[in-house]
Formats: structure tokens, sequence, C-alpha cells
């Protein structure tokens, strides 16, 4: 069988190498879109530096209309904001 053979033998196995070549360098090379996490910088991270707390009065639709309604303030159409 090698011997009738021999050269499409010889080019099927060429093209197994340049497709083995071809996937290793795709592989090993270097992207540019990666994000890469630095390990000291997350070691030194503190929870005061990633969170605030902020103290806000709580606000409802309701109660600024109840409020509106009381100053004699008309009531904006459903749908739109001042």
């Amino acid at each position: 069988m090698y011997t009738q053979y021999v050269y499409a033998i010889e080019v099927g196995a060429a093209l197994l190498l340049v497709g083995m070549v071809a996937a290793i360098a795709l592989t090993l090379r270097r992207r540019r879109d990666v994000k890469y996490n630095d390990p000291v910088a997350a070691v030194r991270v503190r929870s005061k530096d990633r969170f605030r707390m902020v103290d806000m009065p709580a606000q409802s639709d309701r109660a600024q209309a109840k409020r509106d309604a009381a100053n004699g303030v008309a009531a904006a159409p459903q749908g739109e904001k001042e």
C-alpha cells in the first residue's frame, strides 16, 4: 500500500504537519484583548475602598404627588418626569 500511494501519503503528512504548526502558532500568540489580574493589587484591596454607604432619605412617586397636591402644584402626566 505504501509503495503504491507514496506521493499521496507524503502530501497528507505535510498537510497534517502544517496544520499542527498553525494550531500551535495560534495557541501561543500574545493576545491584546485579554485582561490580566494583578495578584499583588488584589491582595492589597480593603473593603473600605470598595464600598461606600450613603445615607439618603427615602423618596417615592406617591409621596411626591401628595406633597405637590398639598402645595397646589399640578401633577405631571403619567410617563413624564421633571
